[in-house]
């Protein structure tokens, strides 16, 4: 199926949300936690306790910590519109990036997983004689419907270079499915 046929069947925007229920307990959870750890530190630990006693509840503050900002701070949001692809956060600013501004695609596969997005930043992207200048994104390739992403940035972007690794992952105009 050609990919235009693919595009004329999708309903856009789309969404693809990390799941709110994971997040939000998380939250919860962290910020209970915290909250009960403050209690003990404040009414509990006394001057004559031990020094494990007193250095437990600051390590567990800081694991809390971590959690909390992790879930506050990492990737929340895909929004793949016709205009463009949008990165939401709870306590970020978003990131959109126009489709026809993305450049490459590639993989990046080391202790952490990322999809790395290249595009132009430059303020004079489209006016010849001058140097674009590319930018990098990193999103997280254990998002949500990650393989579902790459193909619609493939589709909406057909111009864009794409490593071996990602290549593979590409089905839509490969096989034609219209699956999404």
């Amino acid at each position: 199926m050609e990919p235009n046929i693919i595009k004329e069947k999708l309903k856009l925007p789309m969404h693809f949300v990390f799941p709110p229920v994971i997040r939000c307990s998380t939250l919860l959870f962290g910020f209970f936690g915290l909250a009960c750890v403050f209690y003990i530190i404040f009414t509990r630990l006394t001057s004559d306790a031990s020094l494990f006693v007193k250095i437990v509840p600051f390590v567990c503050i800081f694991l809390l910590y971590d959690s909390i900002s992790r879930n506050l701070f990492s990737l929340n949001k895909i929004t793949i519109s016709e205009n463009n692809l949008q990165f939401s956060y709870l306590l970020k600013k978003k990131m959109q990036i126009e489709w026809q501004d993305i450049v490459r695609l590639d993989s990046h596969f080391t202790k952490n997983k990322f999809f790395v997005i290249y595009y132009r930043t430059s303020p004079a992207k489209h006016i010849e004689g001058t140097e674009e200048i590319l930018s990098k994104y990193y999103f997280p390739a254990a998002f949500k419907n990650v393989l579902d992403v790459i193909n619609l940035i493939k589709l909406y972007a057909p111009h864009i270079e794409t490593d071996e690794f990602v290549s593979s992952l590409i089905y839509l105009q490969k096989t034609g499915n219209d699956s999404l």
